[in-house]
């Protein structure tokens, strides 16, 4: 998911041209997810988040992860 449709393009045209053809890229809201392709074994977000979505946890097969970054006090850490 990209939320700068400019990017979305851009990396839809990449996979294209790595010929993979089992990656999805859509333009809207970083955190809404996309339930309708779901559920995930995986789900990666790039970036730091202040409290892990629900609605992202929501979209996981059962025993599916999700790694995403919450900062703490002093330093962030990885949840997963």
């Amino acid at each position: 998911i990209e939320n700068i449709r400019n990017l979305a393009v851009k990396a839809k045209h990449l996979l294209q041209t790595l010929e993979l053809h089992h990656c999805v890229i859509k333009v809207g809201e970083l955190m809404s997810g996309t339930p309708e392709l779901g559920p995930f074994d995986i789900i990666l977000v790039n970036g730091a988040v202040n409290k892990t979505p629900d609605i992202l946890l929501n979209q996981l097969k059962r025993n599916g992860r999700l790694v995403v970054i919450e900062p703490c006090v002093t330093i962030m850490h990885v949840v997963r």
